[in-house]
């Protein structure tokens, strides 16, 4: 098990440091807590998003499962769950006892190091009784001119960070996302099953693909 912090990661390049590592990717099956925080410019008004992302990942079953926990400044809590199922080509969305159904294109990406990153050095979190090494990378996203800034962890390739600043849908944002309690494995499968109340596809949904900051973010290391 990895339990980390949620910080702002300032990185150098640490003296005697290892030269750039390979790219690396991570676990196939992993669980963790990310705590999100977003400011966000709006036509002239500015406003935040703070919370934490429940997340079930498992590349072995190509199928992710998300559950927000968000407060906005405008709309107040956000709560809801996303499972998104590429081998049977299915996203749930469920809020509180309502749930649709959309049709999820493409195939599941493993989370990877892309080889666009540019690497931008080698630095530890130290405490009294251990230390952990992390590499972070760079790299400019497209189309939306996103920059990022992200870190893993020397030994397993675990997600430590992330930062993302860039302009969507008018809207200017940054985001700094931090991840703890990060174990191996799915501990409870059933998170990726729907509940009976999303029989029906829809063609168009607001949450159709998931797209927006926060999905981005997610795909960080797809390449």
């Amino acid at each position: 098990m990895y339990t980390g912090v949620v910080i702002v990661l300032v990185v150098g390049v640490a003296l005697g440091a290892p030269p750039a590592p390979a790219p690396c990717c991570a676990p196939d099956q992993l669980e963790c807590v990310l705590g999100l925080t977003t400011g966000y410019m709006h036509e002239g008004k500015g406003g935040s998003q703070t919370g934490i992302i429940l997340l079930s990942y498992d590349y072995k079953g190509s199928r992710m499962q998300y559950s927000y926990h968000l407060t906005d400044t405008y709309v107040g809590a956000i709560n809801y769950d996303v499972i998104q199922d590429y081998k049977n080509g299915n996203q749930y969305v469920i809020r509180g006892k309502t749930c649709t159904r959309t049709v999820l294109t493409g195939e599941m990406k493993q989370d990877c190091v892309p080889a666009t990153a540019t690497y931008v050095g080698y630095s530890t979190l130290t405490s009294a009784t251990s230390k952990i090494g992390f590499n972070s990378y760079t790299f400019m996203a497209m189309p939306n001119q996103t920059n990022v800034v992200f870190s893993v962890t020397e030994d397993g390739c675990y997600p430590l960070s992330v930062q993302a600043q860039g302009t969507a849908n008018n809207t200017s944002y940054f985001t700094t996302m931090g991840y703890v309690n990060v174990t191996l494995g799915i501990k409870d499968p059933s998170v990726f099953i729907p509940p009976k109340s999303c029989p029906q596809v829809k063609a168009k949904d607001p949450f159709h693909q998931f797209s927006g900051g926060v999905r981005y973010i997610m795909d960080k290391y797809r390449k």
